[in-house]
């Protein structure tokens, strides 16, 4: 048989089909995502902004604490103890004030009952200055009477200092008195200067017996 009847042969054979090869499957397409809605995208930079604003926030809250909170803080503790320390120093020194109370009061009275002394010394004193001029002038001796008498003055400024008013007038009178006994003395008037002399005296005496003797025990 020729090559030309052999199609002919292939083709004479009607009831047989030639097996077709399968055909190869496609994979399914995934369904696409729908985009996110504009709510959804909003909430979202919504809530980073939030959360970077907390951030920010809570720094902020922090370096207000360890600049300005906690030092203040800390100072306020040290006036507490410094207050408390000052509590305790005035109670004590409280304390001690009221131990040295009969000690101050005795001292004022010391201190009082001392000028009460010199006072009554200078009187005294004065009371010698003229005494010793009388007897100057009872030896006809003007100028060793006025010489006696050259620090008297200030002996009765010291009587006149811290005594009541009518007191203080007595001795104000003395010392205007002394002044002219002085003058006449200077003028040679003997007799004038001896009558004043000797009110001095009789003064002295008297005021000698109302300020100090009297208060005596």
């Amino acid at each position: 048989m020729s090559e030309e009847e052999k199609p002919g042969q292939e083709d004479a054979q009607p009831g047989l089909e030639m097996p077709s090869e399968p055909a190869e499957s496609m994979p399914e397409a995934a369904p696409e995502e729908a985009p996110p809605g504009r709510l959804v995208r909003w909430g979202s930079t919504f809530l980073r902004w939030a959360a970077g604003l907390g951030v920010v926030l809570a720094l902020g809250v922090a370096l207000v604490w360890f600049l300005r909170v906690r030092p203040q803080t800390q100072e306020l503790r040290l006036l507490g103890q410094n207050f408390q320390e000052s509590q305790q120093q005035l109670s004590t020194a409280q304390a001690e004030t009221d131990n040295l109370r009969p000690l101050m009061d005795e001292n004022a009275n010391l201190k009082d009952q001392l000028a009460q002394s010199q006072r009554h010394l200078a009187l005294l004193s004065v009371l010698v200055d003229v005494t010793s001029s009388q007897l100057a002038l009872a030896e006809d001796d003007p100028l060793a009477a006025q010489d006696a008498l050259k620090n008297t003055d200030s002996k009765l400024a010291i009587i006149q200092s811290g005594i009541d008013s009518a007191p203080a007038e007595t001795v104000k009178s003395m010392r205007d008195r002394l002044a002219t006994a002085l003058d006449e003395l200077n003028a040679n008037d003997i007799f004038a200067a001896k009558r004043d002399l000797e009110v001095i005296t009789n003064t002295l005496v008297d005021l000698e017996g109302t300020l100090f003797l009297a208060a005596s025990p």
